[in-house]
């Protein structure tokens, strides 16, 4: 499995992290905020925006077949941006998530370019499966969180696009990540010992620290995005999904060679959370050397490592980044909810 290339023009979205610099000046007669992009980020927004526009053209005369084409990475981008730029609510806390996984094949020249028109065509049954698989994610107060494609099977004739996405349970209730119970100040307090995969070391519940990890840790990556000035909105752009190894994070994430020792008591829990979070939220992030470095984490995903034939046991972080760049609404419109087809109104 492989992504695509990633073309010039979205290398140098790089340097979104740094830029979408807002300048809060008011005057007495207007309080919107003027906004300063690169114009990198801004011509991001334009791809976003133009796209849009033109899939609701060709909804509205879809017996118009265009012979434009693109090429299948750009055709990629605008999949996934728009995407995500018109359904994704990442900063909403969410007590649990899921994902759910769907493919669609799109047909390619020898060139490797792509019609318009079936690209139009497959935004929409894009759109139609992940809102299925959404509506029927077993959650009651739904949040869409993102989406991310991926390329399997490509030949002369067609791609296989794999679409990813993760959905999850609003949370409600207010956040308080942390307790002056531990040597390590967090979230659990001194009943709160878990084993690294599954329940409570009493015995009780089937949450394990894998879980409590991806709750809290999450929480915190949510709490870091700041709400955007009035008359505007988060976009993500380019949302990417990183593994980190517990067997080579030993001093950040879960790592024993003690493959019997499953316990982790409460103090333990808190230091893992704050170990976790810096690593996440501020080392990967800030590092040139690192894949997301400028990046925005929006979500992430503990799981035990249980393989037999290792001599220890860790805990792995998916974790996704992606650009996060402050649009005008004017430019690229509210967050529409994915359960409400906008075509039918």
């Amino acid at each position: 499995m492989k992504r695509l290339p990633i073309t010039l023009t979205v290398l140098s979205l790089a340097a979104i992290a740094l830029l979408g610099v807002v300048s809060c000046q008011k005057e007495k007669t207007e309080e919107k905020p003027i906004v300063q992009q690169d114009p990198e980020t801004e011509r991001a927004l334009e791809r976003i925006s133009e796209f849009k526009n033109k899939v609701k053209d060709h909804r509205n005369n879809s017996l118009a077949r265009s012979s434009e084409t693109i090429s299948l990475e750009d055709a990629l981008w605008n999949i996934e941006n728009v995407f995500n730029a018109t359904y994704s609510q990442p900063e909403i806390r969410c007590s649990e998530t899921s994902e759910f996984t769907f493919s669609l094949y799109l047909a390619i020249d020898t060139d490797g370019n792509v019609l318009l028109s079936d690209l139009f065509d497959l935004y929409d049954q894009a759109v139609v499966e992940a809102r299925y698989a959404y509506s029927n994610s077993g959650f009651t107060n739904k949040v869409f969180r993102y989406m991310t494609i991926e390329t399997e099977g490509l030949n002369e004739h067609e791609a296989r696009l794999v679409f990813k996405g993760r959905t999850g349970e609003r949370n409600e209730t207010p956040w308080q990540p942390y307790q002056d119970t531990c040597l390590y100040f967090g979230p659990f307090g001194t009943d709160d010992n878990y084993h690294y995969d599954y329940g409570k070391c009493d015995g009780t519940g089937v949450d394990g620290a894998d879980e409590m990890l991806t709750y809290h840790v999450g929480h915190y990556i949510a709490s870091r995005l700041t709400t955007p000035p009035v008359g505007m909105r988060a976009v993500y752009i380019n949302t990417i999904d990183i593994i980190l190894y517990g067997c080579v994070y030993t001093n950040d994430l879960f790592f024993r060679t003690n493959t019997n020792a499953t316990c982790i008591d409460f103090n333990n829990m808190n230091r893992l959370y704050n170990t976790e979070k810096a690593l996440v939220t501020e080392t990967l992030p800030c590092d040139p050397q690192s894949d997301v470095y400028g990046m925005t984490p929006i979500g992430i995903f503990v799981y035990p490592e249980h393989r037999a034939n290792y001599d220890f046991i860790a805990h792995n972080n998916r974790v996704t980044y992606s650009w996060r760049v402050i649009a005008d609404l004017n430019v690229i419109g509210e967050v529409e909810d994915l359960l409400i087809d906008q075509n039918t109104n």
